[in-house]
């Protein structure tokens, strides 16, 4: 072998090993992200004014639990108003729980809406396990939507931040449908927002988001590309509400505009919000809930 060789091998062996860590470190952070503690949720919201401390005691949660069609344990928290014309589960985001959902508790239960707070699989209180942003947590929602039937409620509405929403607009292509979706912050499609991150890190998405999806498919059963919500929803007749915040840099906001362009709902764009809506959301908080309540009051 002569030099030239050696060097060509060489340099053929780094961009292997450069494209095996950099498939394998992505893979990681998008589906082994480390899950939070109720605690350290609760936390935060106090932190940031959201509720008191001891609201969640006061709430009186009932805790229910249902099962996965794979034989998963399924966490849910009931909370009941006065006078109920329904009620909404609320899907928190990626490595979150139950307690991330709590600011919306009080203004679906002022609308006369029973809320149920859940946990989703591989988080909190349901079996451990991988998420896969909605190739098996959508069927978690129709069993969740199957329980709430059970119970009586025929009116049954969802509302998800990021994965959450995602699942939620996911669920509209299900044969037990929703009778609303409001998403906040999600996702078109899963390929998609991988490379978006590859490509704001500065490298090649054509090489990694391709990689990142083949080691999905040998673990996980699935394509990156095969969460496509978008596609899923472009014929639905469930009314769907999108919130996005305008300076989002996790999930951009064109996803949701793509999204409400497509089913031809209503859209609104937080102002100088990032991801975390609640995060700034004390400079439109009423312009906020008064979109949500003419949702609520057209559907």
């Amino acid at each position: 072998m002569n030099t030239l060789e050696m060097i060509i091998y060489a340099v053929i062996s780094a961009l292997l090993v450069i494209i095996i860590a950099v498939t394998w470190n992505t893979y990681l952070k998008v589906f082994h992200k480390r899950k939070k503690s109720t605690m350290e949720e609760m936390n935060r919201l106090i932190d940031k004014n959201l509720i008191t401390s001891n609201y969640y005691e006061d709430l009186k949660l009932t805790k229910i639990v249902t099962n996965s069609l794979d034989n998963l344990h399924l966490a849910g928290y009931l909370v009941k108003c006065k006078t109920s014309i329904g009620c909404v589960i609320l899907i928190h985001g990626i490595s979150n729980n139950h307690v991330t959902m709590l600011s919306h508790v009080e203004f679906f239960r002022k609308k006369n809406y029973d809320v149920l707070l859940i946990d989703q699989r591989g988080h909190c209180n349901s079996s451990p396990t991988i998420s896969t942003y909605g190739f098996k947590e959508t069927k978690d929602i129709t069993q969740w939507m199957k329980y709430l039937k059970n119970l009586g409620y025929d009116n049954v509405g969802i509302m998800g931040h990021s994965m959450g929403a995602s699942i939620a607009l996911l669920t509209c292509a299900e044969v037990i449908k929703p009778n609303f979706v409001i998403s906040e912050s999600g996702f078109s499609n899963l390929h998609e927002l991988v490379a978006f991150h590859i490509r704001a890190k500065k490298m090649p998405p054509f090489i990694f988001v391709n990689t990142v999806s083949l080691v999905c498919k040998i673990l996980n059963n699935f394509w990156l590309s095969d969460i496509d919500v978008l596609g899923s929803i472009s014929n639905t007749k469930v009314p769907i509400l999108f919130i996005h915040g305008e300076m989002d840099n996790l999930i951009p906001c064109y996803m949701s505009k793509r999204m409400a362009k497509a089913t031809n709902s209503k859209l609104f764009i937080v102002k100088n919000c990032e991801h975390s809506i609640f995060k700034n959301i004390k400079y439109s908080l009423s312009e906020y809930e008064n979109v949500i309540s003419d949702f609520l009051l057209n559907i």
